[in-house]
């Protein structure tokens, strides 16, 4: 009996195998041609085989898969929780949904969701489980990169320095630390669920109430642009903001995220230039010229009161207006012209401008900013008229002063020559070759003036020098030369007193000096001669060598060159000695 009882089971189980066998080759024949990866594990977890899909994801063959276990393909890590899930599965024989990792063949892992059903074979107990399994690698990559977004926008939303606050049917649901730190609160997580209203002062609730309403209801403008307004702190103190809103879905709810800019130290420094702006003002009100700034479009931004008077428009009527649109269109003009070259230029323009019978000197100059973008013209007009009849007065005196100055200069040289008639005509030679040699040299015309008063008057001296002295025909003795000696001395003294605008009496006194300290009165040297002297003294033995004299006959012009080239660096200056000779040599020029 318990022989044939045996064999009964044994038969059994064979007819079970095969229904097993017969009933998982329909499975995998039905799943083979499906895109989808399926697998069937027994009751003891080891793999029955798999369809194509499934092979490809693993890596393993049907005859490398079959026969290995489930745990096998399963990360450690992931051993324990795959377990409980098919215990559980065994245990109630519900279908079970669940995530894990497969380990491939080459050891690569890939992310996977598992859908597990547990199949029944026959009455005897056996079962089988068949695997449906999703590739969720993409699945997986897009999380991660939506969570690295979402935490890079926090990162930056944390970071902000405005507060951020975003709210959704009327209430606060997200807020930043910038946001709790403006509104006086520990953190972000105290404002989450105050009604939005409730940090808006009373004064702007209308207003934003319809700001968000339009935010809201107009996906075509989903960014309203920045409007200043005051918020509620917790403590009930208000500030200045800068608010600007735009629409999002966030919980998937329309929702308004207000970007929100605390403002309190730019309107305190925006109070400070408004005074400081009055303040510059009321300085260039009280200036009796014209004060302006223009933009690049020639309209004024900034006038001062001085243009009310002379245009008989008001300043607040200026403002934004250009010159055609208050002055005549002639002197609009000629404004618009030095704009325009003020604009074009780098330098201030200056100009002397006549509008009807009143004359005008005006500077204009570029203002541009601190990199360099021109912004417009900053101006000063200044009425002359008086100032120009002044002048005008005052250069008709001076030309007056000047003729009477040459009438007194010619007056005491011809008083000289008077005692001396035969070097009638030497100072006025000896000017016109000074004068000719300091131009060639580039002295300035006025020092250029200064040596031609001297020329004239350097040897007034002689007026004290007796007449039998100066027109003796022969040899003068040492006495009598002494006294000729004396004439720089006298003529210093006579002059020093006259104010002239040049060291008239100085170049007189020193007119006979020489560089190597041999000439009198003093016995200078070199630099200690003032240039004027030293080019007077050149002048002076050319033209005295050039000229009859009571006690010789004229040496002549190229004798008197050869002495001043002879002595060049000796006596005379090296510098005026070589303009000197160039003028005779090369210039063409004669003594008149």
């Amino acid at each position: 009996m318990s022989t044939g009882h045996a064999r009964g089971e044994t038969l059994h189980r064979r007819e079970e195998d095969c229904r097993l066998q017969e009933y998982f080759s329909f499975i995998l024949q039905l799943f083979d041609g499906c895109l989808q990866p399926v697998a069937v594990v027994d009751h003891d977890g080891r793999f029955l085989g798999g369809n194509s899909a499934f092979a490809a994801l693993t890596g393993y063959s049907e005859e490398e898969l079959r026969g290995r276990t489930e745990a096998a393909l399963t990360p450690p890590e992931w051993c324990e929780a795959t377990a409980h899930i098919l215990e559980e599965l065994c245990r109630t024989g519900l279908s079970q949904q669940y995530e894990k990792e497969i380990l491939r063949q080459d050891g690569t892992r890939v992310p996977v969701e598992i859908l597990a059903h547990r199949v029944a074979v026959g009455a005897g107990g056996t079962f089988f489980t068949i695997l449906l399994v999703k590739d969720i690698t993409k699945e997986k990559e897009a999380e991660r990169a939506l969570r690295e977004s979402e935490e890079r926008y926090r990162s930056l939303v944390d970071l902000s320095p405005d507060g951020i606050v975003v709210h959704s049917e009327g209430r606060i649901v997200f807020a930043n630390k910038a946001a709790a730190r403006l509104l006086g609160t520990a953190g972000p997580e105290e404002l989450v669920g105050l009604p939005v209203l409730a940090i808006v002062h009373p004064d702007y609730r209308e207003a934003v109430k319809a700001r968000i309403e339009q935010v809201k209801n107009s996906e075509a403008v989903p960014a309203l642009p920045p409007v200043r307004q005051k918020l509620l702190r917790v403590d009930g103190t208000a500030v200045d903001v800068e608010v600007a809103a735009s629409r999002l879905i966030y919980a998937g709810k329309v929702a308004v995220q207000a970007v929100v800019r605390d403002i309190t130290e730019w309107k305190r420094s925006e109070e400070k230039l408004v005074n400081l702006s009055r303040q510059l003002q009321a300085i260039i009100d009280s200036s009796s010229d014209l004060i302006f700034l223009k933009d690049k479009d020639f309209r004024y931004v900034v006038a001062n009161k001085e243009h009310e008077k002379l245009f008989k428009v008001k300043v607040e009527e200026i403002i934004g207006k250009t010159d055609f649109d208050f002055m005549p269109p002639e002197v609009a003009r000629g404004c618009r012209e030095s704009d325009l070259a003020a604009l074009n230029s780098g330098d201030p323009v200056r100009r002397e401008e006549y509008v009807g019978e009143r004359c005008f000197h005006i500077v204009k100059q570029r203002v541009a900013d601190a990199n360099g973008n021109i912004l417009g013209i900053a101006g000063v007009i200044r009425d002359i008229t008086e100032l120009k009849r002044v002048e005008k007065g005052i250069i008709h005196s001076l030309a007056k002063l000047e003729r009477t100055l040459e009438g007194t200069v010619n007056a005491l040289a011809t008083m000289a020559e008077k005692r001396d008639p035969y070097t009638a005509g030497h100072q006025r030679r000896v000017a016109q070759l000074a004068c000719a040699i300091a131009a060639e040299m580039g002295l300035p015309p006025d020092q250029v003036a200064g040596l031609r008063v001297a020329g004239m008057l350097h040897d007034i001296g002689k007026i004290y020098v007796p007449a039998e002295i100066l027109s003796k025909p022969g040899r003068i003795s040492e006495y009598e030369f002494s006294i000729i000696k004396t004439h720089p001395e006298v003529g210093y003294d006579i002059v020093k007193e006259i104010e002239f605008p040049w060291p008239v009496a100085q170049i007189i006194l020193q007119h006979h000096e020489r560089l190597n300290g041999s000439g009198y009165p003093v016995g200078l040297r070199d630099k200690e001669i003032l240039l004027e002297a030293r080019i007077l003294a050149v002048a002076d033995v050319v033209e005295a060598m050039s000229s009859h004299r009571p006690y010789r006959p004229a040496l002549g012009t190229a004798a008197a060159l050869a002495e001043i080239t002879e002595k060049s660096g000796l006596l005379y200056d090296p510098a005026v000695v070589a303009v000197c000779l160039r003028l005779f040599t090369e210039k063409g020029f004669r003594l008149a």
